[in-house]
């Protein structure tokens, strides 16, 4: 092989794997690497839990953050990892993704496993995450096993599941050829007509109701379809997921910490007779949280739900956690409402799911 030969071919395989490089995905970004191996011990001021911690920022470019925090046998208890904001900013890490617990619900002396995935911009974030041995506190017990906990950035746009992706257009259909025009037909005879079915006989009227003895009390009317769905304006401090219509049945979770607000200016006025609620409140900790569901008209302002130091039938990410509530109702006398209040108080990740609203005729 010549020598112009050899540079010609080792050029052209240096730009083929360059291209290859070039190919392949942005690397990940491991951003937290924490591992606790605790011992089953007591604890106090001369020998404390078992704890590390770690600072990190997420790069200020689109991407996706995942975090895997493991446990190789769960034991209960206080403990777990925790993510807290060093400063502070309007679209935080921890709204607007999703978590997959394995098992859903842990169980003790097996492994455990909780995996998150946010989808969104996160720019000017500081954070500190801290993996911290389970423990018991009244007892003053660390139980022992092997905790980890991982957060990665993966840069690049990434397709969020609220937003389906946008379908591509369908491909021209092909010139269609030209059929040649079939030759005339004799003229043939008309068919015959099938002979008709006989008749259906008549409906049988329906049978009379039987005759209520002197005194009794009539029979009940038939119940009434509820009016219809409670349509107006809309406004949320912040929205990481919405599904469905948040006021009828739906679901919708903000995108801030402290606080969620949903508010809809109702487009006629309508007489609100109950309520029920499938789920709502904040996640991790519900120590000084609230659920307040405000009913607005004419006369002034009517609480329908006010809820403190609990949720409603839903589920936490590992901490504090607290009183979980089923799912509520309420009724109440007629009230002529003109907008409709939801406000809660908390931790964050806030849920509103399933929330119905009893409509009746105004008196």
């Amino acid at each position: 092989m010549s020598a112009q030969k050899f540079v010609a071919r080792s050029v052209a395989l240096l730009a083929l794997a360059g291209g290859c490089f070039a190919a392949q995905p942005a690397s990940a970004v491991m951003l937290v690497e924490l591992k606790v191996n605790a011992s089953n011990r007591g604890f106090g001021p001369s020998a404390p839990i078992d704890q590390k911690a770690q600072d990190f920022a997420v790069p200020a470019a689109p991407g996706t953050v995942i975090m895997t925090f493991t446990e190789s046998a769960y034991a209960g208890g206080a403990g777990g990892f925790w993510l807290t904001e060093k400063r502070l900013s309007n679209d935080a890490l921890g709204f607007g993704g999703a978590c997959a617990y394995t098992p859903r619900d842990p169980i003790k002396g097996q492994p455990y496993r909780v995996q998150c995935t946010w989808l969104r911009d996160f720019s000017k974030k500081t954070w500190t995450a801290t993996l911290t041995a389970r423990h018991d506190p009244p007892n003053r017990r660390q139980f022992a096993g092997v905790l980890t906990l991982n957060v990665e950035f993966i840069p690049g746009t990434p397709q969020d599941p609220a937003k389906p992706p946008t379908a591509a257009p369908a491909p021209a259909a092909p010139p269609s050829t030209p059929k040649p025009t079939p030759a005339p037909v004799a003229p043939q005879p008309p068919p015959q007509q099938p002979v008709s079915a006989p008749a259906a006989p008549p409906p049988t009227p329906p049978t009379p109701p039987a005759p209520q003895p002197p005194g009794a009390a009539p029979a009940p009317q038939p119940v009434q379809p509820p009016s219809p769905s409670i349509r107006g304006s809309d406004s949320f401090d912040s929205t990481s997921l919405v599904q469905g219509d948040p006021f009828d049945g739906g679901e919708w979770r903000n995108a801030r910490d402290g606080a969620a607000s949903a508010v809809r200016v109702l487009a006629t006025p309508v007489c609100v007779a109950g309520l029920a609620l499938q789920g709502a409140g904040t996640d991790v900790d519900t120590a000084g949280s609230a659920i307040q569901i405000r009913l607005l008209g004419p006369s002034g302002a009517f609480t329908a739900l006010d809820i403190r130091d609990a949720v409603v039938n839903r589920d936490f990410s590992p901490g504090p956690g607290g009183p979980v509530l089923p799912p509520q109702s309420r009724t109440f006398a007629p009230f002529l409402t003109t907008k409709i209040e939801v406000a809660m108080r908390g931790h964050g990740w806030f849920l509103l799911r399933g929330l119905k609203l009893s409509v009746v005729p105004c008196p």
